[in-house]
This record gives structure tokens, sequence and C-alpha cells, in this order.
């Protein structure tokens, strides 16, 4: 597991690559772990929430859709 898996997770989902069931609006950090998964990236909860937490602070973007619903669920940016 590593945190390249998520980079190159986020990437996939940006080029519209995704595994059979896409994601929720809102999903669960778990459902993103399950796709990757079944993608062949495997990473964990604390990969991904450090993956998140650095392109938020250094302003880079999230996946389209679900990126900022995720960030906001686990507790990385405020609700508005």
């Amino acid at each position: 597991m590593s945190r390249e898996n998520v980079a190159a997770f986020f990437a996939a989902s940006a080029r519209g690559a995704t595994a059979d069931e896409p994601l929720p609006g809102e999903p669960t950090a778990d459902a993103v772990i399950r796709q990757a998964g079944a993608m062949g990236l495997p990473f964990s909860e604390a990969e991904l929430r450090s993956h998140m937490k650095e392109l938020i602070y250094g302003a880079h973007s999230l996946p389209k859709g679900w990126g900022w619903p995720l960030a906001r669920a686990l507790g990385l940016t405020h609700r508005t």
C-alpha cells in the first residue's frame, strides 16, 4: 500500500477510468478504498487522508464530484 497508489487512483479518476461501479457523489473512505483496490491500486485510509491533506494544503484540485465531499466527511475541511 502506498500514497503513490492514491495519486494513481486520483489520476485515473480524473481520466474517467473507474472500476465497474462508479463512486457516489458523497462516497465514504471505504468506498474509495474498495474501488481503488478493484483497480489494483490498494491503499489505506491513512494514506488517503495524507494525500488529500497534501493536495488541499498545496491548493491542488481534488477529484471532481466526490473529492470535496469526501474531504469534508474525513474532517479535512469545514462544512459550509
